[in-house]
């Protein structure tokens, strides 16, 4: 494997992690879009927890990835697959490193190229044009995909709430080179 692709790959995922650790606006719609240079049809979009790529196969995703030596994530599973078409694949909390790997070799089994010189265009993109729901200090604003944002009065334990709501809520966390939902 190429050490200049995974470098930019793992830059680009500790963009995503630093997103979240942050508390970005909208981070959870953020993903890491890695592409072949010169190849409209050879791509990969991480989020954390999950991977969604161009996937020219009809054979099922796991198997495929198996069959081609690609090292597999813990808790690695086909959540949608349209065979020819594309495929999304879910994982546990896993090293940036190790996520970083696979992404290397999925774009050299899935779409053969030469293991030490392709290559890539990654940046970071948000998937989804809608806000996400988003809770601030001052109140909770409510962000939905057919209005505007609206405030709403601001209440005594809106502070409290809200900081309460994002410890419970489950957030993925970077720990010593390892993610993990907090």
């Amino acid at each position: 494997m190429a050490g200049g692709q995974v470098a930019a790959i793992r830059s680009a995922l500790l963009d995503l992690v630093d997103a979240q650790e942050r508390d970005t606006r909208n981070a959870a719609n953020l993903c890491a879009m890695i592409s072949v240079s010169g190849r409209h049809d050879s791509w990969v979009q991480v989020q954390l927890g999950m991977v969604n790529f161009a996937y020219p196969h009809h054979e099922h995703p796991i198997e495929f990835l198996k069959r081609h030596g690609v090292p597999i994530l813990r808790g690695l599973a086909a959540s949608d697959f349209g065979p020819n078409k594309y495929a999304t694949l879910t994982y546990d909390p896993c090293s940036i490193e190790d996520l970083a790997h696979f992404v290397d070799a999925l774009l050299i089994a899935v779409h053969p190229l030469p293991q030490q010189d392709y290559g890539i265009d990654v940046e970071c993109e948000y998937l989804l044009e809608a806000p996400t729901r988003r809770r601030y200090a001052l109140g909770t604003w409510q962000c939905r995909a057919g209005g505007p944002a609206e405030p709403r009065p601001r209440r005594s334990r809106a502070k409290s709430t809200a900081l309460k709501e994002r410890r419970e809520s489950p957030v993925w966390k970077q720990t010593s080179g390892n993610l993990h939902r907090q």
